[in-house]
């Protein structure tokens, strides 16, 4: 059995930058939809706002999804940069008597509750301690 299609610590780190980014440009969007729509300089517009905030919920959910996907990723990435096999740690590998080769994208890699830990156990970057 040999694992195929390995993942690189650059091609995680360009990932989780594109889900980052795109969480932005989401957020971007729905501060520009509204000051496009009610952009009167002589009327203030608060309660519109409130309103229009509490409309965005589920887009603002998304948002903070997509955050957490891009913070998850570059961790990966960290732990993929001293060896990509780091990534299937506490992951209860199955094996099997197959001899086909696997792809690595079906096996199951480490929670994301897991991975600062183990980012501070492998990496010499590790991550900022909490205040």
């Amino acid at each position: 059995m040999v694992v195929t299609n390995i993942p690189t610590a650059d091609s995680i780190q360009f990932l989780a930058l594109k889900c980052y980014f795109s969480a932005w440009q989401q957020l971007m969007d729905i501060i520009s939809d509204f000051t496009m729509a009610f952009d009167d300089p002589i009327y203030e517009w608060d309660e519109e706002w409130i309103e229009y905030l509490e409309f965005c919920q589920n887009d603002f959910e998304g948002i903070v999804y997509l955050i957490s996907q891009a913070n998850e990723l570059a961790l990966k990435s960290k732990l993929c940069s001293v060896s990509p096999y780091l990534l299937l740690l506490n992951a209860d590998a199955k094996f099997s008597a197959k001899t086909d080769d696997v792809d690595f994208s079906e096996l199951r890699t480490a929670d994301a509750i897991d991975l600062p830990n183990l980012v501070n156990s492998f990496c010499a970057c590790g991550n900022p301690p909490e205040n």
